[in-house]
């Protein structure tokens, strides 16, 4: 008997086996020809094309080629439909639920309108959605809970309204979660807390009211928080301050109120930015807050803080921009403490911005401000008490860009040292410095900058061409960092290269947020 022939016994075996087989790739082939459907049914609803990407989508290369589509190389199933940034319109088809290899949908940043199809619902793998900055309208669909992989999910900037279904409290694997600039009824919804993997958590102008949930302790990895541009009231659960891995939190422009407690700052050791601006907050500034060792942006302006600034002895500082702005610091005299905290700001070596405008500081300013000068680019100590002479405090100015004193008791004349500033480009000013040859070779330099808004002495500029450090460094009414945001937009020229780099910084913070897992390892 041949040894290499198989016994009677084993012949049904194999032949069960041989059609299970040709089965089997019969159903794959099915499934993917059903994928290819699926696509042109995609294709079907694109009704605007400038970039055109829909020409590869057709019968000459196999449907894994087309533009905008990845497949895994095992069953050559669509697992990754990225179609973002191209400039689309048209609508969503339904028949993307019938993509069932589907791990990440990324169509941000077009002009896609109609509903988003419950039919996504489906997509029981799907890790990853982005629909953020398009038009899509109507309600947020429910069956979006029966994506139970999810972990990025990014909504903001549609037409979008009602509230969100309070089934996604069942996607126990969110990590993000963003909805910015739609239009949702109702406060933060309390099944928050049961998102335990959430990293990242955007509630930004989204009209959303009441008062912050008591459930965010539940959170362990939190890192970022923006609930900024709400209608939010009351106090803040005292257990969100003391989420240890807090990095970012921006709560500014609601209506929030009471106190900060004393260990803020301290309960977060990474702590990297903090905005509070354009609340009610009372009470004063946590020493722990202003001593955090990895803080870059500080941003309380506009509440009604007050006490003493005072920060315990550190031997790191990243602050690069602190904005103590409309509150109630200071006693309007001669102050110590204001020194001693100018004084520990000195080994800021990252220091860009800082405003301590419309408050109380009362006195003459002090000579220690010298200690901050070779890296401050924007300084406002507008509508304060000060009075005197300026101090001659800019002999190491060679950032300085913006003095802002106006609204104080000042008089005298320029420093030599201030004239010197070759960076400088505006003293804003309601007060008349004795002439000299200081004031004529800064006036004349400045001049020579062509900056149409410029004031000196109190000239008078042409108002519709008037850019101000006011407008885009304070941020009035939306914050510091949506100021900036703000402001980028009004200049057209000589705007100061920390301003482009801080523009910048923020939309690459986002870009990176928003595109964390779009490069990363995608099962096959």
């Amino acid at each position: 008997m041949n040894p290499w022939l198989p016994n009677k016994q084993a012949i049904p075996f194999l032949v069960f086996t041989f059609v299970q087989i040709i089965a089997f790739s019969t159903v794959i082939h099915k499934k993917a020809v059903d994928d290819r459907v699926a696509l042109f049914a995609v294709k079907s609803m694109i009704n605007g094309d400038p970039q055109g990407v829909m020409s590869s989508w057709n019968d000459s290369i196999h449907f894994c080629q087309w533009e905008g589509i990845t497949c895994g190389s095992r069953h050559q199933r669509v697992t990754i439909l990225d179609l973002s940034s191209r400039g689309l319109s048209g609508s969503l088809s339904p028949s993307i639920g019938n993509l069932s290899f589907l791990k990440v949908v990324q169509l941000q940043n077009n002009s896609l309108s109609g509903e988003i199809p419950p039919q996504v619902g489906r997509l029981i793998r799907l890790q990853d959605l982005r629909v953020y900055n398009n038009n899509f309208h109507g309600k947020i669909p429910a069956s979006l809970a029966n994506c139970s992989s999810l972990e990025v999910l990014d909504m903001g900037n549609n037409n979008l309204v009602g509230k969100i279904p309070d089934e996604f409290g069942s996607l126990s694997m969110l990590d993000t979660l963003i909805f910015h600039d739609i239009n949702l009824e109702g406060g933060i919804p309390r099944f928050i807390g049961n998102l335990t993997f959430l990293d990242t958590l955007w509630f930004v102008k989204c009209g959303l009211g009441g008062r912050i949930p008591y459930v965010f302790h539940q959170l362990s990895k939190l890192k970022r928080i923006s609930l900024h541009e709400n209608n939010l009231v009351g106090t803040v659960p005292r257990s969100f301050y003391n989420l240890s891995s807090l990095e970012e939190v921006f709560l500014n422009n609601n209506r929030l109120t009471g106190r900060l407690p004393i260990n803020v700052g301290l309960m977060q050791p990474r702590l990297n930015k903090f905005s509070l601006s354009d609340n009610q907050f009372t009470g004063s500034l946590p020493p722990s807050l202003l001593s955090s060792p990895e803080l870059t942006v500080l941003d309380v302006a506009r509440n009604n803080f007050s006490g003493k600034l005072v920060i315990t002895s550190r031997k790191i500082c990243k602050l690069f921009i602190v904005s103590l702005s409309s509150n109630s610091f200071g006693s309007g005299d001669d102050d110590d403490e204001l020194y001693k905290f100018v004084d520990a700001l000195s080994i800021c070596r990252c220091l860009r911005y800082f405003d301590m405008s419309n408050n109380s500081f009362g006195g003459v300013i002090p000579q220690c401000f010298e200690k901050i000068m070779s890296s401050i680019e924007v300084i406002d100590l507008g509508n304060n008490f000060f009075c005197g002479t300026i101090p001659n405090v800019y002999k190491n100015c060679g950032r300085l860009e913006g003095l802002i004193l106006n609204g104080n008791q000042l008089e005298g004349e320029i420093p030599i040292s201030l004239s010197k500033c070759q960076s400088l480009k505006e003293i804003y000013s309601e007060f008349q410095f004795h002439e000299g040859r200081p004031k004529e070779e800064l006036k004349t330099r400045i001049l020579d900058h062509k900056w149409k808004d410029l004031r000196v002495d109190g000239e008078e500029v042409d108002e519709k061409s008037r850019f101000t450090w006011k407008v885009v460094m304070l941020g009035y009414g939306c914050g510091t960092f949506l100021g900036l945001v703000l402001g980028c937009l009004m200049l057209s020229t000589g705007r100061p290269k920390w301003f482009n780099a801080n523009v910048d910084a923020i939309e690459r913070m986002i870009h990176t947020r928003r595109n964390k897992r779009r490069y990363r390892y995608i099962g096959k």
